[in-house]
């Protein structure tokens, strides 16, 4: 895996689901923490990092993690307090169908039959 790859795997994602500059600042922070830890599989960070970083407060945080969860680009799993580091993991796969309870909306393209019928007619 590489910084490369990832910001490629965003791309593909942003096309589907609608992400939050936060969440891909989030994101973008991310790859550049594992590639100064050398691309292990599983790495560790705070929130407290991540907040002084990107000069954002532990909500803020929470939620655009939550965003790149639920689309999948990452995987997380939480320490045992709040000054615990937590784990992080990048998805090798993108989630090809949107979570119907995810807070991520895909974009959708109108099929052009169903945007003939939203067209005013003349008058």
């Amino acid at each position: 895996m590489d910084g490369y790859t990832l910001a490629a795997q965003l791309r593909r994602t942003r096309r589907r689901y609608r992400l939050s500059a936060t969440s891909q600042a989030l994101y973008y922070e991310l790859v550049a923490i594992a590639n100064e830890e050398g691309w292990p599989g599983t790495f560790k960070c705070s929130n407290g990092e991540l907040c002084s970083a990107l000069f954002l407060n532990e909500k803020t945080i929470v939620l655009a993690r939550q965003e790149l969860i639920e689309c999948n680009l990452i995987g997380y799993k939480s320490g045992k307090s709040r000054k615990a580091f937590s784990d992080y993991s990048f998805s090798t796969t993108v989630k090809g169908t949107p979570n119907p309870t995810t807070n991520a909306t895909p974009i959708v393209t109108p099929n052009a039959t169903d945007y003939i019928k939203l067209k005013e007619k003349p008058k």
